[in-house]
């Protein structure tokens, strides 16, 4: 502060009263902000998180996709649904549930390949979460997997979505869920095994090309995404395999609405027997 005896101003912007509707607002849409004084964020942070326990914020609900065979994983899946699959002695189901934040309260859990195994392993309750069962019994992608879930889902909800056999961390999870309509993504040199996103300077979803020949960018369409019921008005035709592609709704959707690609963390893939030791070596270097 210059001179003395002056009356000094300051911005609104720069009390703990302001970083306590940021961060509200943070939860549910993006804002732009100036750059914070580091007392008012943690106030701002601490408010906040007093704001979520009082029961004022939204509880969400997370539908976990859990139905698929793990054709690649064999001989390990001949026997272990793919989700079952232990990396550095944990699940990968486990992996993942033990990531979601606190305000995801339930799990809505799509089995089918082996889907007894992992009702006995998981129970009605898993890591303080109520799990509720969905049954996949024909292979007909993941829109159809989410298609069974209707019926459990709110009206004006939004809710996530994660595959079982990916790992990904907690902060990619908290990024995701900070908006009302998003998608994981994750910069890869060679993207053409996956959907590959196209986004606009705001990095909202223009376009999702699915395993494109000549990828249009390096955003790869990875694990996790935040929806809400709007998106079974996009159903998808289907794939020349018979299979009804999420991907390609989210496409269809995000014509009309702004869809935030939100680039992650940490993601890795876990497809094959040989991705598990690479996995392992990952977390355990994660954790030094």
């Amino acid at each position: 502060m210059k001179g003395v005896g002056k009356t000094v101003i300051f911005p609104w912007w720069s009390t703990p009263t302001a970083w306590f509707v940021r961060a509200i607002l943070f939860q549910y849409r993006d804002v732009k902000c100036p750059r914070p004084r580091k007392e008012n964020v943690l106030y701002g942070t601490f408010l906040f998180e007093k704001y979520r326990k009082s029961g004022k914020v939204k509880n969400m609900k997370a539908i976990i996709l859990a139905a698929g065979e793990g054709a690649r994983m064999r001989p390990l899946t001949l026997t272990v649904p793919k989700p079952l699959v232990t990396v550095g002695g944990i699940s990968l189901l486990h992996h993942l549930i033990e990531k979601l934040p606190p305000r995801v309260d339930e799990i809505i859990l799509v089995v089918g390949y082996l889907g007894d195994k992992i009702k006995e392993m998981i129970g009605d309750e898993y890591l303080g979460r109520k799990i509720t069962y969905v049954t996949q019994t024909e292979r007909l992608g993941n829109f159809h997997a989410l298609k069974l879930c209707e019926p459990h889902l709110n009206e004006n909800e939004s809710f996530c979505i994660f595959f079982a056999d990916d790992l990904i961390d907690r902060k990619t999870i908290e990024d995701l869920l900070a908006h009302e309509l998003s998608i994981a993504v994750h910069t890869i040199e060679d993207p053409r095994k996956f959907g590959v996103a196209i986004t606009d300077e705001y990095m909202h979803i223009k376009e999702i090309e699915e395993k494109p020949e000549h990828p249009k960018s390096h955003l790869a369409v990875t694990n996790g995404m935040v929806l809400n019921k709007k998106i079974f008005l996009y159903s998808p035709e289907p794939h020349a395999n018979g299979e009804f592609y999420l991907s390609v709704a989210v496409h269809n959707m995000a014509k009309e609405h702004n869809i935030k690609a939100v680039v992650g963390n940490f993601w890795f893939p876990v497809a094959t027997p040989e991705d598990i030791k690479k996995a392992e070596e990952i977390l355990r270097e994660k954790k030094d």
